[in-house]
């Protein structure tokens, strides 16, 4: 089974725009002069604005499935975004409507698209878009961007945090330094937040989208915040071909492409601190009309992550280090599978829970001893 964890379908048409006007703006003035390229710039920006959104749109989720069956992927999850506070202007449709759109898309091709609530928590009723979006659209988790401008341990966030608890679903977090040039607020990405997150949710599921990419000092961050959690996750994505066109690769940061061996030692050092059970497959990518067949998958196309993926332990084995093909399925879907109760595994649950929430409770949380492992007459003795 291969799910990718990390899709980003679009709805948006050519009369509705579903990114911001800045946030089109910003990317294609990067498309037309960042990403490494240099002068003299022969591009217009102003030219690529109409073609930005609709390249990668997919309203009736069409393209999506077939670039799916076309490159033999079987599930993916769906991730909705929501940057409008971040670039001071709201897109075209709202957050319940991006919702509908994800439900939609999971009532049309039953397990095949897993969907995921996302508002920012700063607009307003944001918990009751969060919980409509589970509770009316059949939603299956909480994706959050907290390089919009917040970080994992604001207790604005802690309501979801507890209603994910309460439910068994998981939080989906991006901790990437981005592309830069102000796309987002970096400082609120570094994964170390999140394991300030995990003091206070140590049971808590929760998946470092990115890893920390393109920092390496951070990708060390995310392996240690997961590594003695309970149900904490990395997803390596753009580690492994970066950001960009193919013909851009030489310009990236270090990837599969141009430093094959330290990426190769970076997953080892992952496996041997956390554990390959903790490592879930995605591609940060979405499909449209500029992205299916071949190109699909970041315009790699996703047979060249799969398959980079499968010849992993032959590659590990060139610079010293050992896979085997049992984490190589983990990864590429069996991990993701237990996670999202596809293929229910209870012999990999811990058979005990942390138990708490919020490690120092205010007067305003009461109680922070909601469960022991020792039981309330023991525990009372302890206390």
């Amino acid at each position: 089974m291969i799910i990718d964890t990390h899709i980003h379908p679009y709805c948006g048409t050519p009369d509705r725009k579903y990114f911001p006007w800045r946030q089109s703006w910003h990317i294609c003035m990067r498309w037309a002069y960042g990403g490494g390229l240099t002068p003299p710039f022969q591009r217009d920006a102003r030219s690529l604005v109409p073609r930005q959104e609709q390249r990668m749109s997919d309203p009736d989720g069409a393209y999506t499935i077939a670039a799916m069956d076309h490159q033999g992927i079987d599930t993916i999850v769906a991730l909705p975004v929501d940057y409008d506070i971040n670039w001071g202007q709201e897109s075209q449709f709202t957050v319940d409507e991006k919702h509908a759109y994800l439900q939609m898309l999971q009532t049309k091709y039953p397990g095949r698209v897993l969907g995921f609530s996302g508002p920012d928590v700063r607009r307003p009723n944001s918990f009751q878009l969060f919980k409509r979006g589970i509770e009316e659209y059949g939603l299956k988790g909480f994706k959050m961007v907290p390089g919009c401008g917040y970080y994992p341990w604001d207790e604005r966030l802690f309501p979801m945090y507890e209603y994910c608890l309460d439910n068994d679903l998981p939080v989906f977090t991006c901790t990437q330094w981005g592309s830069g040039g102000g796309y987002r607020y970096a400082r609120f990405s570094d994964p170390m937040h999140v394991n300030d997150m995990l003091c206070e949710f140590p049971d808590l599921k929760v998946v470092l989208l990115h890893a920390g990419h393109s920092k390496l000092d951070w990708f060390e961050n995310s392996i240690r915040t997961i590594a003695g959690s309970r149900g904490g996750y990395i997803e390596p994505d753009a580690w492994l071909f970066g950001y960009g066109l193919e013909s851009q690769k030489s310009l990236m940061p270090s990837n599969a492409f141009n430093d094959e061996a330290s990426i190769v030692t970076m997953l080892a050092k992952a496996k041997s601190v956390a554990g390959t059970f903790r490592i879930l497959f995605g591609t940060d990518s979405g499909t449209g009309p500029a992205y299916q067949g071949d190109r699909s998958g970041a315009h790699f196309g996703w047979r060249t992550w799969v398959n980079w993926w499968r010849k992993l332990p032959e590659t590990a084995a060139k610079y010293g280090h050992s896979f085997t093909q049992q984490d190589v399925e983990w990864i590429l879907g069996e991990n993701a599978a237990r996670l999202f109760k596809i293929k229910p595994a209870p012999e990999w649950e811990w058979p005990y829970k942390f138990g708490w929430r919020y490690r120092n409770p205010d007067y305003n949380r009461g109680g922070n001893q909601e469960w022991s492992p020792f039981g309330p007459d023991v525990e009372a003795k302890r206390s």
